[in-house]
């Protein structure tokens, strides 16, 4: 869980600092448009990575 509090942490940070420059928002940018947020977006990246995780792909 600790991945999740990092990923809020630094989008947050360059959401604040780079605005739409930001990677995360420049990569889901149709997320962030329709009002998503830092907590949902790493919500859904974390989950994402563990399903990758729990079933590697050959």
């Amino acid at each position: 869980m600790s991945s999740y509090f990092f990923c809020v942490t630094q989008t947050k940070s360059c959401m604040h600092t780079y605005g739409n420059d930001c990677f995360a928002v420049k990569n889901h940018s149709d997320y962030f448009a329709a009002g998503g947020n830092a907590e949902g977006y790493c919500l859904g990246q974390v989950a994402s990575t563990k399903v990758e995780k729990d079933n590697p792909k050959h």
